[in-house]
């Protein structure tokens, strides 16, 4: 029950913030950080990929850099300013949404395997 709330939650914040997290990669795109191929795959699932897009954004913000293709990197020095410009306070929440729900996920994943030995 508590991982189908959890997902329930996720949806939420994706009908609440995939305006902004689109607007973030915009810009992105049009500063000539990154290119709309290296996001549009993600983009275009929805749902799902807004996940995913939410997480590289966690970790520009926690100053990580984000490895885009073989010789390409995204620094989170150069994403300081657009990132300033909105209110991305969610997405430490976010992020610890994406470890609980790995957590209850993988007991999950463990309760079942013991009840079939």
């Amino acid at each position: 029950m508590a991982f189908l709330i959890i997902v329930v939650t996720f949806y939420i914040d994706y009908r609440k913030h995939s305006d902004q997290v689109e607007q973030i990669y915009n810009l992105l795109n049009k500063s000539k950080l990154l290119k709309i191929e290296d996001y549009q795959a993600w983009q275009n699932l929805g749902f799902w990929g807004f996940g995913f897009r939410a997480m590289i954004l966690s970790k520009l913000l926690r100053g990580k850099r984000i490895k885009i293709t073989g010789s390409r990197w995204l620094e989170p020095q150069s994403c300081k300013d657009i990132l300033s410009k909105f209110d991305v306070s969610w997405i430490n929440a976010y992020n610890g949404k994406v470890k609980i729900a790995t957590i209850l996920f993988l007991l999950l994943l463990i309760l079942a395997s013991v009840k079939d030995i």
